[in-house]
């Protein structure tokens, strides 16, 4: 890019600059957060995100009674 005060010529036409991998990088290749935005870690979690309303975060009724939980009884002392 050339200033010349107010006016700003570039050296490549945009469409060939947008295809430079400097420019394109951003969009092509997956940040680490968004991977892992994508990936479940537990079956549990599988379960809430499909009964789960995410516009009004509200479980569904019904679903409530089909999770069940598990709790240790005896501690694993380290």
């Amino acid at each position: 890019m050339i200033d010349f005060g107010f006016f700003r010529t570039f050296r490549e036409p945009c469409h060939i600059a947008q295809l430079e991998e400097l420019w394109s990088h951003l969009h092509d290749v997956a940040t680490f957060a968004s991977s892992q935005r994508g990936l479940l870690k537990y079956h549990l979690d599988l379960q809430l995100k499909s009964i789960n309303n995410s516009h009004t975060d509200v479980l569904k009724y019904d679903a409530i009674e089909d999770i069940r939980y598990w709790v240790e009884t005896q501690r694993n002392s380290t």
